[in-house]
């Protein structure tokens, strides 16, 4: 009876094993970085970018910088993967295009010394106007947060510095809300009390007194090492541009956070 209960054990941890195996080939790997301690990678670090470099000069009109892309063609190389739906890659990509274009079509008509607004009349000075683009990337479990950095100078006329998000579910080819990201109903209040709190803790004055109620359905976000970060551009909330890290736990086997 002992040898039936311990084969019934062995095999009831085997199936665990190699269930644990193969999750693990498809939604991220351990690898051994230093002989001893098993880091895990993501199931999002085996899909791939390629960029581009606009690295423009034209009179007194200088962009540059790197945009990232997903490929757009199928990878036969399993750790520089393409999504598995590429027209949803070419989505993506489009909306990234549609973001920079929009600014990079705007500074260019200054290279004449002509304002966008009334390129008749107002007549600018001759002064180096500079728009850069630059992104982070950040891999956690089915997720990349691609947080493109844009910079856009028009020599004192016009100076500004934010951010705009894609978070992108790689393995489910989908954009991700922040509403995917939590079961709760009720996540939209508990960030803007978590927000208050803080706020408040960093001695941060928002534009009103009171705090803020909520938040948006769009609202920008990013997740970085495991931990959600909620951003918001200059004189969205408060003064400056503003970004809150949430107390919330990340659970990569159902990539979701939960209110704590």
């Amino acid at each position: 009876m002992k040898k039936v209960v311990i084969l019934t054990i062995l095999v009831v941890l085997i199936i665990v094993i190699a269930a644990v195996l193969i999750y693990l080939n498809g939604n991220g790997t351990p690898t051994d970085n230093s002989g001893d301690i098993p880091i895990f990678v993501p199931a999002s670090a085996k899909y791939a970018l390629v960029e581009t470099t606009p690295n423009s000069t034209n009179g007194k009109v200088n962009i540059s910088g790197r945009i990232p892309y997903f490929l757009e063609e199928a990878s036969e190389d399993d750790d520089a993967r393409a999504l598995s739906d590429l027209n949803f890659a070419k989505e993506v990509n489009n909306q990234i295009y549609d973001v920079v274009n929009t600014y990079s079509e705007e500074i260019l008509l200054f290279k004449d010394g002509v304002s966008y607004d009334d390129k008749d009349n107002d007549i600018i000075n001759n002064k180096q106007y500079r728009y850069t683009i630059d992104y982070e990337r950040y891999n956690n479990g089915n997720f990349i947060s691609l947080v493109l950095l844009l910079n856009y100078n028009t020599g004192g006329l016009r100076s500004n510095v934010w951010k705009e998000i894609f978070n992108v579910d790689v393995v489910n080819n989908k954009i991700i809300k922040l509403s995917d990201l939590f079961s709760s109903s009720t996540y939209k209040y508990e960030i803007a009390k978590e927000i208050n709190k803080q706020a408040k803790e960093r001695y941060i004055n928002l534009l009103d007194e009171e705090g803020i109620k909520s938040i948006p359905d769009d609202q920008k976000f990013y997740i970085k090492d495991e931990k959600l970060i909620i951003y918001f551009e200059k004189s969205a909330i408060g003064k400056d541009e503003l970004e809150f890290t949430m107390p919330y736990e990340f659970y990569t086997l159902s990539n979701c956070f939960v209110l704590k």
